[in-house]
Parts: structure tokens; sequence; C-alpha cells
């Protein structure tokens, strides 16, 4: 999505990318030329480079093997050594996770090594095979830090209660336990639409009963179990 707006002399635009938006100005001179759209953001943005999904990766990862690849996401884990580092990268298209590897050689500035775990970079390495034969691994070329991270991030790479990530309902998500429980009721829910929308059915969106009364919507109607004599007569309460 792209949001224009000009402030002086200086057209802005506000470019939505998978992971946020980025903004950038163009000089009125530039605008009054008609420059192409696309031209503007090739010069101007450096999103050129198409990514890949890990998903896509993982899939076909037999012709990747030695070829050089862009991916985006978050650091789910990153554990950091003397000699080398190894981050591990999700972005949510599928339950694994992508390793990535870098030497001291290639952070000679500590900038690999200052990243934190919960932010969102983008990635250019060379595939190539795991410790296992079943899996792959990145090295490391070069990075751009789309997203920093706080050291206060909430999720580290550790197993968190139920309570905690209800407290933290926003990054449940992140999580592979939702991201899993995700995953079944979408397909669940997917089969159960289709087969009724086969059979000629159609989804209506019905009034939904709940026990959260907001402004006074409780007094509405009332929703019982008992005879509703009892319940007017006040002698029997459901709970």
């Amino acid at each position: 999505m792209i949001r224009p707006w000009k402030q002086g002399r200086i057209f802005y635009i506000s470019y939505r990318l998978q992971f946020g938006d980025v903004s950038f100005g163009v000089s009125v001179n530039d605008a009054q030329k008609s420059v192409p759209l696309n031209y503007i953001l090739k010069g101007k943005m450096q999103y050129e480079q198409k990514s890949m999904k890990i998903k896509e990766l993982f899939s076909g990862q037999a012709t990747q093997i030695e070829g050089e690849v862009t991916v985006r996401g978050w650091i789910r884990n990153h554990r950091k050594q003397k000699n080398m580092g190894f981050i591990e990268l999700y972005d949510g298209s599928c339950f694994k996770s992508l390793q990535l590897v870098y030497t001291a050689e290639q952070d000679a500035d500590g900038k690999l090594k200052g990243l934190r775990n919960g932010a969102c970079i983008e990635v250019t390495g060379i595939v190539q095979p795991g410790f296992q034969k079943e899996l792959i691994e990145l090295n490391v070329k070069d990075v751009l830090l789309l997203g920093d991270c706080t050291e206060d991030y909430p999720l580290q790479p550790k197993r968190h209660s139920i309570e905690f990530l209800r407290e933290n309902a926003y990054l449940r998500p992140r999580t592979r336990l939702f991201q899993a429980v995700f995953r079944v009721r979408s397909v669940a829910a997917q089969a159960i639409h289709t087969y009724f929308t086969e059979r000629g059915f159609l989804y209506v969106n019905t009034p939904l009963i709940t026990a959260n009364d907001a402004e006074g919507a409780g007094n509405t109607f009332t929703v019982t179990t008992l005879d509703i004599a009892d319940v007017k007569s006040g002698d029997k309460k459901d709970f």
C-alpha cells in the first residue's frame, strides 16, 4: 500500500512492506517530471531484491544448495560463540526455523552479535547443507536490520506458560504453540466451510452470546436453562 503526502517542496511516500512501513521523500522537481513510481521506488529503496519465504526454501532445498537467497523474518534465538554465531530465523510461513551462520571475521564491527531476540532482519546468504542431512542452513553474507528489539523482550528461547502468554497476548502468534493451534484451526475451519459450501449452504454471521456485559447489553435478553417463570420470580438462579 502506498500513501503519498506533501510537506514544503518535498513529496513523501509511505510504502507498506510485510514487516513495517518505510517512508522516503521525492523532490518536487522529480514529481513535476512525472517520474514513474516504480523508478522512484527502485532508486530510493533497498527492497527491490525479491526475498524468499522460509517455507519455499525448505520445500525446494535440493535445488537451492550453493545458491544465494534473501530471506526476512524475526530472530527466535541467537547463540553467540567466540569464533562464530548462530541465529534461528522464522517468518511465520512454516513451523520450522532457518539457521543462519556467521563467523567472527564477518562480524568485525560487532553488529551481528548485537542483534537481539525478536528483532526483524533481512538476510542474504549462501545455502549450505546443515549438520543433519535433511536440514539446510544459510551462511550469512549481508544483514539488514528492519526492526530492532529491546533487551527485555518477553519471549526468550525457553518454554512459557499459558498464563504468561495470556499476559502478553499480542506476542502469542510468535510462539510455536499458538502457531500450531492457528494452523489446525485454519485447516479445520476451511474444511468445514468447504463441506457446506459444496452442498449449497450459506455462511451467515449470527449474533454472539457471551458472558461479557458491556454497556448494559446483558439487560437486552436473558439466556437460562431454568424455567423462565422461576427466573422472573427470583426463586432460582443459574449461578
